[in-house]
């Protein structure tokens, strides 16, 4: 689920609430068990690995917390994590008003990995890739702040 709350146009920004999933696979994580699936709570998130992702274009980012932390953890036999976490994002969006207020826009959530230091991990390099590499998504804002 996605919702853009706010676009501000003078301050060239957009306000966007999210639920950000990733997976991955860490080998270290297997198990043997009859249980497929391990769901863990939010404490758990600090002793295990997790991409090290950041919001290229935000200006703030904030995670929720309330009334509990909106994080879900999820362990299979396998290894593979499932990671996702609520997050309002306010970021860049550089709108072209020539044709007011007939414009239409695009304003993209640009997100990459940071640099992993060899220092900080026993890895070689990280792969990233989209699970639904073909998918695209088009959101609405359902409250704007362009007066239209």
């Amino acid at each position: 689920a996605t919702n853009v709350f706010f676009i501000f146009v003078l301050l060239q920004e957009y306000q966007i609430d999210i639920f950000f999933a990733q997976t991955w696979t860490d080998s270290r994580l297997r198990f043997n068990s009859t249980m497929k699936i391990l769901t863990l709570n939010s404490n758990m998130v600090g002793l295990i690995w997790i991409p090290d992702t950041i919001f290229r274009n935000s200006k703030t980012a904030e995670a929720h917390w309330i009334t509990t932390p909106n994080q879900l953890l999820r362990i299979w036999n396998d290894g593979k994590i499932l990671y996702t976490l609520r997050l309002t994002i306010n970021a860049e969006c550089q709108l072209q008003l020539h044709n007011f207020p007939m414009d239409e826009h695009s304003c993209p959530l640009i997100f990459s990995s940071c640099m992993i230091e060899a220092s900080h991990s026993s890895l070689d390099s990280v792969l990233v890739n989209w699970l639904y590499p073909l998918m695209t998504g088009m959101i609405e804002a359902s409250h704007s702040g362009l007066d239209q």
